[in-house]
Formats: structure tokens, C-alpha cells, sequence
């Protein structure tokens, strides 16, 4: 039965509101159509293609090299993480950033992953940031991602987050990390662009839960040390919780 229009625009309100109300948003899917808005690129997919990961000595890791078809890049990294580490960013990709960057500017990292864990069975994990290149480390977005099931489908992460400080070309970096214990990571096609202040981020990250594949989705809502994934049947599920409480 379709929703009231009364319902269905509360409904749309409550969750705009639960995104906005977030400190960081990561919202993950199959790979499709859906294109995401662009911006000045201040990391760009060519910068990844060149770099190495940091520690692969300190996890008992390697990188590799792979050609990949019919995806929307060519080039993909193979890391295989050997060993347990106490800390995830033994072992990572840094890329500084290429452009200047404005406090509070809106802006939208996207990558893609495949991979699966040493038991064959569970998902590789992997988490993006994007922080200040020094000791302070300020942290703009931290967002832990993982690939689909099977290891064998690439999935699209796509973070928009708003830059929490002022930058120089290469005063601040994004980031991949790969120490989440034995598995085998595949990543590819790193982006980070700066939407400046056009589009604000409530809005961006709204427009892209509500036009991303719907079956595949999961949303990361929530801050960076609570971050809480929800896949499409519980997102269903929440919303349809919320119209019975209106």
C-alpha cells in the first residue's frame, strides 16, 4: 500500500534530519550508474596508481599490481595483509592532496574495494581518512568500509564529509587502511574532490542516500567513533518504525 504523502514527506524529514544531526556520513554500494557530483579534484585516481603502501614489513604484507575490465578504471592494487597488527594504520596508502582546501568546504571521497578475509568467507576491511599531514593528525572523516561478500563483486564507497580545517597543497592527506588482520585487499580508483560551499553537505549526503542503487545501499551514519551500518532491509525497517511513531 502506498504511503500517505503526509507520511511520506515526515518520513523523508526524519531521515534528513538523523543524516544532518551526523558528524560523518559513508555510504557504500554495488557498482551501477549512479554518478556522484564533482568538484575541484584535489586527489586525484593517478595519484593512487603511483603510490605504496606504507609497513607492508610490519604486517608481513604485499602490493601488487592487477588489470581489471569492465569497471570504470583499468588498474587496480592487490594488498595481502599476512599478520595480525595491534594498530589498523600499520599498513596504508597515504596520498597528500594536490590542491588548497577551505575549512568547512563540502567535500566527497569515493574509492572502490573488493577483497575478502583470510578465511575465505568474511568480508576484507579496510577504513578511509582524511586528516592533517603532521603530528596533530586533525581528522576530518573516518570511516571504516568493507567488501561485499564473496570477495569477488567490487563495491563503490563513496564518504562526504566537510574538511574541518584550512589547507596548503600537501598539508593534508587521505588515506587508506589495510591492517584489519590476514586478508586480501583490492583497491582502486581513490578520488577526493572539493565541492567548496555550493553544495552543502546535508544536501549532498541526502541526495546521494536518496538516488544511490536502493537494493544495494548501506548507509554509515553517525560519528566517527559510532558509526553504525545499516543495510537496505533495516533502513526499511527504521522507516517504517518512524511512521508508526507520527
Amino acid at each position: 500500500m502506498p504511503i500517505p504523502k503526509k507520511i511520506n514527506s515526515s518520513l523523508s524529514k526524519a531521515i534528513l534530519i538523523a543524516i544532518c544531526c551526523a558528524l560523518s556520513s559513508g555510504i557504500a554500494f554495488a557498482a551501477g550508474d549512479f554518478a556522484i557530483p564533482h568538484g575541484q579534484v584535489i586527489v586525484s585516481p593517478d595519484a593512487l596508481l603511483s603510490a605504496t603502501a606504507g609497513g607492508l614489513d610490519q604486517t608481513g604484507s604485499t602490493q601488487a599490481s592487477e588489470t581489471v575490465s569492465g569497471m570504470p578504471f583499468d588498474h587496480a592494487f592487490v594488498v595481502k595483509i599476512g599478520k595480525t597488527s595491534a594498530e589498523t594504520n600499520v599498513t596504508q596508502f597515504n596520498i597528500r592532496i594536490q590542491e588548497a582546501v577551505a575549512k568547512g568546504d563540502t567535500m566527497v571521497g569515493s574509492l572502490w574495494l573488493r577483497g575478502v578475509a583470510a578465511d575465505g568467507k568474511s568480508p576484507a576491511s579496510t577504513a578511509f581518512l582524511f586528516e592533517k599531514a603532521d603530528s596533530l593528525w586533525t581528522n576530518s572523516i573516518s570511516d571504516t568500509e568493507v567488501s561485499l561478500p564473496g570477495g569477488t563483486k567490487w563495491r563503490h564507497i563513496v564518504v562526504p564529509f566537510a574538511a574541518a580545517e584550512s589547507y596548503l597543497p600537501g598539508e593534508a592527506m587521505a588515506s587508506i587502511r589495510l591492517a584489519f588482520g590476514p586478508q586480501t585487499v583490492e583497491v582502486a580508483g581513490l578520488d577526493v574532490e572539493d565541492l567548496g560551499t555550493t553544495v552543502p553537505l546535508n544536501d549532498l549526503v541526502a541526495d546521494i542516500a536518496n538516488n544511490a542503487p536502493p537494493l544495494d545501499v548501506k548507509l554509515a551514519i553517525g560519528a566517527p567513533t559510532n558509526i553504525r551500518h545499516l543495510s537496505a532491509s533495516a533502513e526499511t525497517s527504521a522507516r517504517q518504525d518512524t511512521a508508526k511513531q507520527m
